[in-house]
């Protein structure tokens, strides 16, 4: 019998998807962008400080994108122009090579993405 950590946990994984799946996700997140609830909702989250997983996920996703940088040679405008399935391909290069060094990049870059985080937090409230 599975355990509650293991049942949160499980529910919580996303599952990759595939390229039709996530053109279907992305048509119906950009109707829901428009909507002025969801609009409100951002406004209310910017006003908050990021949570330590959303921090995370942020120092993960720049950690992987030095690490594509600097062994593909690619910088972050350059990535984001390609087709997703040479995104995959780059990935899959690079990151099966480097994957151990993205969690190490990661956990230097948190305290970086803290302190950001923070100083927003204090030009925005400055402002008001």
């Amino acid at each position: 019998m599975k355990t509650f950590r293991e049942l949160m946990q499980s529910l919580t994984e996303r599952k990759t998807l595939n390229v039709v799946a996530r053109r279907k996700q992305a048509i119906r997140m950009s109707k829901l962008a428009k909507t002025s609830a969801f609009k409100a909702k951002v406004a209310r989250k910017k006003k908050r400080m990021a949570s330590s997983d959303d921090l995370q996920k942020r120092a993960r996703k720049a950690a992987k994108m030095k690490v594509i940088h600097k062994f593909s040679g690619m910088d972050k405008a350059d990535y984001a122009a390609l087709a997703p399935a040479r995104k995959f391909d780059v990935d899959q290069r690079v990151l099966s090579k480097k994957s151990a060094l993205i969690p190490k990049i990661a956990k230097k870059l948190f305290k970086d993405m803290k302190k950001n985080e923070v100083e927003r937090l204090r030009k925005l409230r400055q402002g008001n």
